[in-house]
């Protein structure tokens, strides 16, 4: 990968791709969340996460490129979301084509914070698993909370609903990577291509959203 890639660190797509080829060139092995769960002894290994809050067209061309540089990740989509609906059927047909190309869904879930909502969480959590499920004719297994920061303290355990087998936040996947997040459109800890060869264990978390072909306008 020439070193012109990586001068200006962004969000467009090219980057984007630019990062993904330097870590299979640099020998790492891209894998879902699912994938992780069972004890790994691969040296060099990139959890590939995406939290699709705002935009299911532009977590779709992420998922082009990684399918096109033949590797696989998990796409974690809410089902209340304000700015999509799954039961669209533009929603839908992107959902199914991510999943075509062998990347993981799971549930982007939000914690609700209405009293009548807060008493029916479990029977809310399970009803919508249920409908995401039916609607995507694939199973769930994973979630990631939607700002946890704003409804639950870091320290806060909290019970897996039946069916799901992992949360994305927990210590065995915080613990055993080095995590990072492109969150606000902001590496707090520098862009993901400065940690590919530096780290053996990534653990990536990125948003559809902030990354563009051309201009961020592309997206809002």
């Amino acid at each position: 990968m020439n070193k012109t890639d990586f001068d200006n660190c962004g969000f467009t797509h090219s980057h984007y791709k630019a990062c993904i080829q330097h870590a299979l060139d640099s020998g790492y092995r891209f894998l879902r969340m699912k994938d992780a769960l069972n004890k790994l002894d691969d040296d060099k290994i990139i959890l590939m996460r995406h939290d699709e809050d705002l935009s299911l067209p532009a977590a779709y061309n992420l998922a082009r490129i990684e399918g096109d540089l033949g590797i696989k990740a998990t796409y974690f989509l809410r089902l209340h979301a304000k700015n999509y609906n799954l039961l669209s059927h533009e929603s839908y047909s992107i959902a199914h084509k991510i999943i075509e190309m062998g990347h993981e869904i799971g549930f982007h879930y939000e914690l609700h914070t209405h009293p009548a909502l807060l008493e029916k969480e479990m029977e809310l959590f399970e009803r919508s698993k249920s409908l995401m499920e039916s609607l995507l004719g694939a199973e769930i297994i994973g979630m990631s909370y939607h700002e946890p920061a704003r409804f639950m303290n870091e320290k806060d355990k909290r019970e897996l609903p039946p069916g799901i087998q992992y949360e994305a936040y927990e210590e065995r996947f915080m613990d055993n990577y080095k995590y990072i997040s492109d969150s606000s459109a902001h590496w707090r800890e520098g862009c993901m291509c400065q940690h590919i060869g530096k780290e053996d264990r990534l653990y990536i978390l990125t948003h559809g959203f902030w990354w563009f072909d051309k201009s961020p306008v592309e997206n809002y």
